[in-house]
């Protein structure tokens, strides 16, 4: 069985300011963890340092039994999708999901065989072989997707991977990506600034500010219990209040 655990993760820059402090998270095959707050409150570095793109400063990272700390990114088996992904458009469908595995070496019998699977969970079997301005955005965002499946990742790690989408069509990519997780059984680390998105695609919430966690819980159990007037605030609910009348 793998999964995702962070325990009392830091990130300090020159040892005097932490953008990340005391993150603790275990994510199981089954889940869907959503680390929501404000722009720039510290999700995209938890992503870098579960992917190796930033240093850890305090604190240890595991994939199952295996401390990823000082792993390097391409061995560490994550899958890191975000927004501003590249596309090849003189390459066609196939191809542009088939690139990474070719640079990885890998057997074409191997390359057709995971392409495949992926078009098929992901709906482009129609489209494998349509160049690339034959296609919609939103099957686009779905190639950035099986770029990652054809790899066999252990964890998916998501930052906002559909600002480019409307909202009719995020719905649509969120709503897939539920489903894509049910199919894969794998961890999706999900990080957004809008907790809508939260609230639709997550199983459990990490509700973040200024880089610590302020919140944990389940969609329903934020909402219906925030911790503070900041939750309160962010998640458009109202905070019960505690008085005593004298």
């Amino acid at each position: 069985m793998t999964g995702l655990l962070m325990q009392h993760v830091y990130k300090v820059y020159e040892n005097v300011y932490s953008t990340v402090k005391d993150i603790n998270l275990e994510a199981k095959e089954e889940d869907r963890i959503v680390i929501v707050g404000p722009a720039d409150a510290g999700q995209s570095t938890i992503l870098s340092m579960i992917a190796g793109l930033e240093d850890v400063s305090k604190g240890d990272i595991y994939i199952g039994e295996q401390k990823i700390n000082n792993i390097k990114p391409k061995d560490r088996k994550v899958a890191l999708i975000r927004a501003n992904y590249a596309m090849y458009p003189e390459m066609t469908v196939y191809d542009n999901l088939a690139f990474g595995l070719k640079l990885q070496k890998y057997d074409e019998e191997e390359i057709q065989k995971r392409v495949h699977e992926a078009a098929e969970i992901l709906e482009l079997q129609d489209s494998l072989m349509k160049n690339m301005e034959e296609i919609s955005e939103f099957q686009k965002q779905m190639i950035v997707i099986g770029r990652a499946m054809v790899k066999k990742p252990e964890v998916y790690l998501m930052d906002e991977p559909f600002e480019c989408l409307d909202a009719a069509l995020k719905q649509q990519a969120l709503q897939k990506l539920i489903q894509l997780q049910k199919i894969l059984k794998k961890p999706f680390i999900y990080c957004t600034s809008h907790y809508e998105d939260a609230t639709i695609m997550g199983t459990q919430l990490l509700v973040i500010k200024d880089g610590e966690i302020q919140q944990t819980g389940t969609p329903k159990e934020v909402i219906d219990n925030p911790a503070d007037s900041f939750v309160a605030d962010f998640f458009h609910v109202s905070e019960e209040v505690h008085c005593k009348i004298s």
